[in-house]
């Protein structure tokens, strides 16, 4: 039984080395724990910290988000008016070419429209020229006719009637 005893003993004696061990372990374990938890503890606080800044960045992400939507939204408007603009000015580079055939045209006809002004001022003086011997004749033939006492009023001889005088007096 000694035996026994002195094996429970030195178990004992074991135990208490350990437990005495543990307990010293125990405070530098506390130490430990202490120095992590006040990292964890300021991890915390930067946390929250952060948290706010990335709420107070996103409200003004979202706000700057906001206003570039709005600006697509009236730059393709602006697009929309610049295409109907373009129709427009398209429309107006059509005409404007029409207008400068239309020119060329006219430009290209100009030297038969002097000739044709020419001829028709010919033709006015010739007009004229024959009223005036149609007059001529006409007084002459009513001069004639008052002394050969005929009648003065013969409609194609009177001075009045214009409506043909190429009839009096023939072709120039």
């Amino acid at each position: 039984m000694q035996e026994e005893m002195k094996k429970t003993i030195e178990r004992f004696d074991f135990e208490s080395r350990g437990l005495e061990s543990v307990s010293q372990r125990v405070p530098d374990l506390r130490g430990s724990l202490n120095r992590l938890r006040e990292p964890l503890q300021d991890a915390g606080q930067i946390s929250i910290q952060l948290a706010g800044e990335l709420k107070a960045q996103t409200t003004t992400v979202s706000a700057h988000l906001q206003s570039l939507s709005e600006n697509v939204v009236r730059m393709d408007e602006d697009l929309r008016g610049m295409q109907s603009l373009r129709r427009d000015l398209d429309d107006m580079n059509r005409t404007a070419r029409d207008a400068g055939a239309q020119m060329t045209r006219i430009q290209d006809t100009w030297p038969a429209i002097e000739a044709a002004l020419r001829d028709l001022e010919q033709l006015n003086r010739r007009a004229r020229d024959g009223e005036g011997r149609a007059r001529a004749h006409a007084d002459h033939a009513h001069r004639g006719h008052a002394h050969a006492g005929g009648s003065v009023r013969d409609p194609d001889m009177a001075v009045g009637n214009r409506a043909d005088p190429w009839a009096i007096c023939g072709s120039v």
